[in-house]
């Protein structure tokens, strides 16, 4: 549903994700990670992270036991702590970590988090069979009340929106360190038909000297991200995709509400 890759940031807005079983419907939504922000959209990141804490009935704390534990923690411990909401720890990348690592970030966060710290749960997202404990613990601490969503929703957002994620996602893959957090994505025109979609994207970068990294030379980071949206877009929609990208140069960009 939104863009998932190993940088930091990589969520800039609050997410809803729907899960429907047979006698229980859970609305997850997935905020940006908590961090000290450096201009107006790392202060809209963590504005939409307090909105959404707000809303919860229960908060899911998410470590990533691979990384070392610094100042973003503590932020993040110290938010879900004065939330006053009933607190979850979840341990990712069970797979990946030492166990060493993976208790010394258990350690830490109970400690912060104290008595308002349900339980913990070492998961991989990769595996499902890792997180059905997990699962099992918000039902039992979720309230009752009637189902939000028809059954067989998975989220609110709109095609589009998704679109867009996946097209920054894979530009986040492609570009590495060079630009990738200075884009953001538009989708332009949306036409279907028999035989597929036929989609139009504008990236919008801050700055020419960008614009020609996303380009790149003869076109080939340009041509790289359209093959691999393509191919991820495809698997989305279930159906063939032609993508068309634009690269744009949008000065300040990161202050414009509509993007």
């Amino acid at each position: 549903l939104t863009a998932v890759t190993y940088k930091p940031q990589t969520t800039r807005k609050r997410w809803l994700g729907i899960v429907t079983d047979e006698d229980s419907q859970v609305l997850f939504l997935d905020t940006p990670g908590v961090h000290k922000p450096l201009n107006e959209l790392g202060t809209a990141m963590n504005a939409s992270v307090v909105r959404a804490l707000a809303d919860a009935d229960v908060v899911v704390v998410m470590a990533d036991p691979t990384r070392a534990l610094g100042q973003e923690d503590t932020m993040v411990a110290s938010a879900a702590y004065k939330c006053h909401k009933p607190l979850l720890l979840a341990i990712n990348k069970n797979d990946v970590t030492t166990p060493e690592d993976a208790a010394t970030h258990e350690q830490f966060y109970r400690e912060q988090l104290g008595d308002r710290l349900k339980a913990a749960f070492h998961i991989s997202a990769q595996n499902p069979a890792s997180y059905q404990d997990l699962l099992t613990a918000m039902k039992e601490t979720l309230p009752v009340g009637p189902f939000l969503y028809p059954e067989d929703l998975l989220t609110d957002s709109k095609e589009r929106d998704i679109a867009a994620e996946l097209i920054r996602q894979v530009i986040l893959e492609t570009l590495y360190e060079e630009v990738p957090h200075s884009v953001a994505v538009t989708v332009e025109n949306w036409k279907e038909n028999r035989g597929g979609c036929t989609i139009s994207a504008s990236l919008h970068v801050e700055r020419k000297s960008q614009k020609g990294i996303l380009i790149g030379k003869g076109g080939e980071s340009i041509k790289k991200i359209r093959i691999g949206a393509e191919r991820l877009l495809k698997d989305q929609l279930q159906k063939p995709v032609k993508l068309s990208l634009f690269v744009k140069v949008t000065q300040n960009w990161r202050k414009k509400k509509q993007l």
